[in-house]
């Protein structure tokens, strides 16, 4: 059957303007627009406080996270600061051992560095035994 395009075009702006109604509340049949309207509000307030109650937290975690390194970092700069002086004294001790071999060797006879030499490398020795057998 053939509609009348009057009537179809009425019913169409009708059906539109009802269902844009619902949609934003403001038709009062019922009140049906209104309940969907509040309980609608009611769901996306809910989430919305739901998702900002989550970013807080997450915030609240990162800020810990934050402090945690910030706590780290000066840590591992006092430990770094402690190592660098260790260093630069264990170069003023080594400087100073060179400098007196230095001179010892301008001054000793061959038989004097022979005896250093045997010195040092019994030493060594006695150190790697001790080391593969107690360790």
């Amino acid at each position: 059957m053939l509609r009348n395009p009057t009537m179809y075009k009425g019913n169409r702006k009708r059906d539109t303007t009802h269902s844009r109604a619902l949609l934003l509340g403001t038709i009062d049949e019922d009140n049906e627009a209104n309940v969907y309207n509040e309980e609608a509000c009611d769901v996306l307030t809910q989430e919305n406080d739901d998702k900002i109650k989550q970013i807080g937290d997450k915030a609240f975690r990162m800020k810990d996270l934050a402090s945690d390194i910030s706590i780290e970092i000066n840590d591992s700069i006092k430990i770094i600061d402690s190592m660098n002086s260790d260093f630069s004294e264990a170069e003023n001790l080594l400087q100073d051992s060179m400098t007196k071999l230095a001179e010892v060797a301008k001054t000793a006879s061959t038989k004097q560095m022979c005896y250093l030499i045997l010195f040092f490398v019994f030493i060594f020795i006695l150190l790697y035994y001790i080391f593969k057998f107690f360790y």
